[in-house]
């Protein structure tokens, strides 16, 4: 068993620069989720990783091995996978696995868990959907049973009783030594089951840590609806703006020299009037967005205040 390992890629492309050192390491019997937002790199990674691209600098391995020596060990789902149009569902099964001799009851299992029916699966698949072809590509993919798997986009086409099916798949294939590479932009949905994360911005890796830790490093804040934002903000350096319900709210970091009743206190000294109250931790998307944004807080005026 072997990690997926990122080490030093640069990569661009005629008017722009992709990825700039982009180093991680995806580690067997772990899924790792590789994140950022649009435009970061992801899918330029995934062809560099997968030997359609050459970096300019850098390499990814497998286990310490090139992409040609793992081939056979190695599934790989894009966002918009290819079918043999010709074909009906069994044949590109067949063709997409590259296994004649198909384990039929892990098979059966499959696509029943991916919603690929006998009669969907005997049509050709020039007529299936976009979220058809993709469940058919996850399950070409999982049946290879790899030692290393990449999956792009892995909630395309799924319903949320599919997709926690396919999550047992996943986390019984890392129980028994994958390497496990996720990427996508439903964060909620991929980070939930992420053993680690890898956070992607401006071509590097920003940070890279277990989930886990990430969500320990939530915070708490008091999120607050009153008459006098501004002089909130005036107030508490580190409080900012929040719109929750279409309705500005000031949110105030609670922290152990900040508590709840000196934060009140101070409100009430200033005379500033609180129409509502109520305390809110950190989600790993606050954490995974607070990373995104370096840290930038919103802009710190209320204009309709003024």
């Amino acid at each position: 068993m072997g990690n997926i390992k990122s080490d030093d890629i640069i990569f661009s492309y005629p008017r722009k620069d992709v990825l700039k050192s982009l180093s991680f390491n995806a580690q067997a019997f772990k899924i790792t989720y590789l994140s950022g937002e649009n435009g970061v790199g992801k899918t330029t990674w995934i062809k560099i990783a997968t030997g359609r691209l050459k970096p300019l600098k850098g390499s990814v391995t497998f286990g310490g091995k090139s992409i040609d020596e793992v081939r056979n060990s190695l599934s790989v789902v894009l966002d918009e996978p290819p079918v043999y149009e010709n074909l009906n569902g069994y044949d590109n099964l067949i063709a997409l696995s590259g296994i004649r001799k198909l384990d039929k009851h892990f098979q059966a299992e499959l696509l029943k868990t991916l919603k690929l029916d006998d009669v969907l699966m005997k049509t050709k698949t020039k007529g299936f959907s976009l979220g058809q072809r993709h469940r058919l590509a996850v399950a070409a993919a999982l049946i290879r049973k790899p030692q290393y798997l990449i999956l792009d986009e892995p909630t395309i086409g799924l319903d949320p009783f599919s997709w926690g099916l396919i999550k047992k798949q996943l986390q019984d294939m890392a129980k028994m030594g994958a390497a496990i590479l996720l990427t996508g932009h439903d964060f909620h949905q991929i980070s939930e089951i992420a053993d680690n994360i890898v956070i992607v911005k401006d071509g590097m890796a920003v940070r890279e840590t277990s989930t886990s830790q990430l969500k320990a490093s939530s915070k708490q804040y008091l999120e607050i609806l009153v008459d006098k934002p501004n002089l909130v903000l005036e107030n508490f350096n580190t409080s900012e703006v929040k719109i929750i319900n279409n309705t500005t709210y000031i949110s105030i970091p609670i922290t152990e020299e900040n508590g709840i009743n000196i934060i009140l206190r101070t409100l009430f000294s200033l005379n500033i009037s609180v129409y509502h109250i109520e305390t809110r931790t950190s989600s790993l998307r606050d954490i995974y967005e607070e990373i995104i944004q370096d840290n930038v807080t919103q802009e710190r005026g209320l204009r309709e205040y003024v």
